[in-house]
């Protein structure tokens, strides 16, 4: 009992900048309830369930925006490589068998909450499913490499939550080898660097990392395959003689007021035609009421980032990785704040000049108005492929590392590209 106290403890982490609204709070006894309605709904399912057969390179496909990172390297894998593509929540976990063993354990959660201070209480309770199913999700995972014991690598594009960090510590303890590539911008307020290979967009995701606590394995400063898909759309981005602009695009995050966001949107209808972005996550209320508010809506989980960013001339966002993605489209973006809550700048856009905040209405559309665009530099420093040859094929060098990883040669491939700038840390030539 007491290692899997132990395993409870370190594989939960709750970064406390990444949740500070309250809205979503509930009472300890909600959350018990809540969390039984939940473990009951999938009972039926407990007992039919097969785990999938994997070997070789299995590719864990965490959420649509991790599809979106990992895809590009995928595509680039010749057939005749032995990979497995595995959806968790679709093909891989028994979710309800999952609910069972986490449920057994409850009095873990009950007896974290009491020994908690008041902050982390409230976080505890923000994030009740999380620290409720931490010891299920370990379980399953254990399960799964147990059975699959020709596995060599798994390829992740997460490293925060905590389904991730159960395949990243397991897959460690059974041998198995871990790369990593980021699906979206870190903050320093992430779980330190541990992958047998990281990948990383470029020196400011690098000095984040530094600062979240010591990096293992090794790091390849690279961009992001996720950027690749830019190369497509970038050609579509429509460029204007003068400096008047028609299409403003609003992107919404999972903290945002949505009545803000409508408000502001109301205002910009008057100058300029608008079309919104809905975070993923977001519930299907929000998508309804941007259709009946009679605004465009860019479907976010089936339209990418870029083929919306293609169709607009100008981007509104509050704290978001999209700045990055509008910046290297080569399309103007402002800072809006849609929340309650006080611009921290986790990514560093406005520290590092990569995009500028406006506080009010008036000011936004003087920035509008300017279409202030970054530096070459200052993008380069987010995304380190930008303006080499390997801007658009990223997923495509990855995929000859995995390859060569394969074969045995992944030193030579890796000298013939990068140049070692510190101990296990490298940079294109």
């Amino acid at each position: 009992m007491k290692k899997d106290i132990n395993i409870y403890r370190v594989i939960l982490r709750i970064p406390v900048s990444t949740y500070p609204s309250s809205k979503e709070v509930h009472s300890l006894f909600g959350c018990f309830i809540r969390i039984i309605f939940l473990t009951l709904k999938r009972l039926t399912l407990v007992f039919d369930f097969k785990y999938p057969k994997a070997k070789g390179f299995v590719f864990m496909m965490l959420s649509s925006n991790n599809k979106r990172a990992l895809n590009p390297i995928l595509l680039n894998l010749p057939e005749n490589e032995d990979f497995s593509v595995l959806e968790p929540q679709k093909n891989f976990f028994p979710i309800a068998r999952m609910f069972v063993y986490s449920l057994l354990y409850f009095p873990l959660f009950i007896r974290q909450y009491f020994r908690a201070n008041p902050k982390t209480r409230l976080l505890l309770k923000l994030k009740y499913k999380e620290t409720f199913t931490a010891y299920g999700w370990y379980k399953i995972v254990e399960e799964f490499y147990r059975r699959n014991p020709e596995i060599k690598i798994v390829v992740i594009s997460n490293d925060h939550t905590l389904l991730a960090s159960c395949i990243k510590e397991l897959a460690k303890a059974n041998g198995i080898k871990t790369i990593y590539t980021q699906h979206a911008s870190v903050t320093s307020e992430f779980p330190p660097l541990d992958f047998t290979y990281s990948f990383l967009d470029g020196r400011e995701s690098y000095e984040k990392y530094i600062k979240a606590g010591k990096i293992k394995g090794s790091v390849f400063i690279s961009g992001s395959p996720r950027f690749d898909e830019i190369k497509k759309y970038k050609k579509g981005v429509i460029k204007s003689d003068s400096k008047e602009i028609f299409r403003i695009g609003v992107a919404m995050n999972a903290l945002d007021f949505s009545e803000k966001v409508f408000n502001l949107c109301n205002y910009l209808k008057r100058f300029y035609s608008v079309t919104v972005r809905p975070h993923p996550a977001s519930h299907s209320e929000v998508f309804n009421k941007i259709k009946k508010a009679g605004f465009d809506l860019s479907d976010s989980k089936q339209e990418s980032p870029f083929a919306f960013l293609s169709k607009i001339d100008f981007l509104v966002a509050n704290e978001s990785g999209i700045h990055l993605d509008a910046a290297l489209m080569g399309v103007s973006s402002i800072l809006f704040n849609f929340s309650n809550n006080k611009i921290l700048d986790w990514y560093s856009f406005i520290k590092k000049g990569l995009i500028r905040e406006a506080s009010t209405k008036e000011e936004l559309l003087d920035y509008i108005r300017q279409q202030i665009k970054p530096s070459a530099k200052s993008i380069k420093y987010y995304n380190a492929a930008y303006g080499t040859c390997f801007e658009g094929a990223v997923g495509s060098l990855i995929a000859e590392f995995i390859i060569s990883l394969n074969r045995g040669c992944a030193e030579d491939f890796t000298k013939k590209i990068f140049s070692e700038i510190e101990s296990n840390v490298f940079e294109y030539k």
